[in-house]
């Protein structure tokens, strides 16, 4: 039997930006119709916000919202200190928003060959915890290691198209209560406060 090891590590060959701009529109329409009902897919839909019933979750909304808002600004390490920890899940939502971040932020680096270390060292810095669980899995996405759903995902984004990018964003969905679907929108939302 010959050994597989899985190389979690992001790689770009290629780059076609009409592709990746196109495939992206198609992943945002299917992170919207398909996220689980209480995901962070309300930051791109309005629509979705009808899911969320209690005052707990009304006030969960807006500071998500508020968090979005200061991340998209100049003073984008405000929205991201208040993104941390926000959120239910083994994961909270909000860091898994921020992993998302940070995975898109290494995939501008090899996009456009820039530096962004010293964007992903400041956010990463800021929120580093005593929560083990939370920072291996924040450190990992900083160092641009992705576990094999989200890699799929990233891979058919710039190669392939519809089916494989629904296919992806759908296994996606299996990975906590919310988790999946909630780095799927930061990352989202990191590209394009980022990228485009």
């Amino acid at each position: 039997d010959e050994l597989k090891i899985y190389d979690s590590k992001l790689y770009v060959s290629d780059f076609n930006e009409e592709k990746f701009k196109r495939n992206l529109r198609f992943f945002e329409s299917t992170l919207i119709e398909f996220s689980p009902p209480k995901s962070l897919a309300f930051l791109l839909d309005e629509s979705r916000k009808k899911e969320f019933t209690s005052s707990f979750e009304i006030e969960y909304i807006k500071r998500c919202e508020n968090a979005v808002r200061l991340f998209l600004s100049d003073d984008f390490l405000s929205g991201i200190k208040m993104l941390k920890g926000l959120g239910p899940g083994l994961t909270p939502s909000g860091d898994d928003f921020i992993s998302g971040v940070l995975i898109a932020l290494n995939l501008q680096s090899m996009i456009n060959s820039s530096d962004n270390s010293n964007i992903i060292k400041q956010i990463y810095k800021t929120v580093e915890s005593g929560n083990h669980f939370t920072t291996a899995f924040l450190r990992c996405s900083a160092s641009g290691f992705l576990f094999e759903k989200f890699k799929q995902l990233v891979d058919s984004l710039l190669y392939t198209g519809k089916d494989e990018i629904m296919q992806n964003t759908r296994s996606l969905f299996t990975i906590g209560a919310t988790s999946g679907a909630d780095q799927a929108v930061g990352f989202l939302i990191g590209i394009k406060r980022f990228i485009l």
